[in-house]
């Protein structure tokens, strides 16, 4: 349960900073 839970928060994360990615981007440009 612990491994899945930590699992599907790094997914959380790794979709937040690549939405951040997308906005700094767009900034960028």
């Amino acid at each position: 349960l612990l491994r899945a839970a930590s699992r599907c928060e790094r997914k959380r994360e790794e979709a937040n900073s690549r939405q951040m990615n997308k906005l700094r981007s767009r900034e960028v440009k």
